[in-house]
C-alpha cells in the first residue's frame, strides 16, 4: 500500500526487509520490484544484505539496500515506570540520509491536524545544529 501511495504522491519510501520477505518464496518473488520502487531498503543482518543485493535488478537497486542493526546498549538507559501519551522519539545518529525532514514533515501534518503529541528526537551528528535551531525546547 505504501509502495502504491508513494508512487501517487511522488513522495519517497523505504521499508525494512525481514526473513519473512527474503526467504518465503511466494513473497521473495517480490523483492526486486520492491527494492526497484524504493528509495531505500534496511535490512538488519550482512547475510540478509547479501541476498538482498543478489536479487536487485540493477546495481543502482542494490545500492539502496543498507544493513542496520537492531538493539540498543541497555546499560546507557534507565527504563522509566510509565509512558507519555502521544510521544514520538526519533532516535538516529543526526545525518541528511537518516531522512528525519519526513519525521519532521509528518509531524508538521499531525499538528495541522490540531492533534496533541510530542516529538523528540535523540541523537548525535553534523545537523545537530540544523535540528536544534528549528525546534522548541531542545534538550
Amino acid at each position: 500500500m505504501v509502495r502504491v501511495l508513494a508512487a501517487l504522491s511522488g513522495a519517497p519510501y523505504g521499508f525494512t526487509a525481514h526473513a519473512w520477505d527474503i526467504y518465503v518464496p511466494e513473497n521473495r518473488r517480490l523483492v526486486p520490484a520492491r527494492i526497484a520502487g524504493a528509495d531505500l531498503v534496511v535490512t538488519c543482518t550482512a547475510y540478509n544484505q547479501s541476498v538482498l543485493v543478489s536479487l536487485a535488478s540493477r546495481p543502482a537497486d542494490a545500492a539502496k539496500v543498507v544493513l542496520c542493526h537492531h538493539g540498543l546498549e541497555l546499560d546507557l538507559y534507565e527504563p522509566g515506570s510509565a509512558r507519555q501519551a502521544g510521544l514520538i522519539v526519533g532516535g538516529a545518529s543526526l545525518v541528511e540520509k537518516k531522512g528525519l525532514v519526513h519525521l519532521v514533515a509528518a509531524c508538521a501534518r499531525l499538528r495541522d491536524r490540531g492533534l496533541q503529541f510530542s516529538c523528540v528526537l535523540i541523537g548525535e551528528g553534523p545537523q545537530r545544529g540544523t535540528w536544534k535551531r528549528r525546534s522548541v525546547g531542545w534538550a
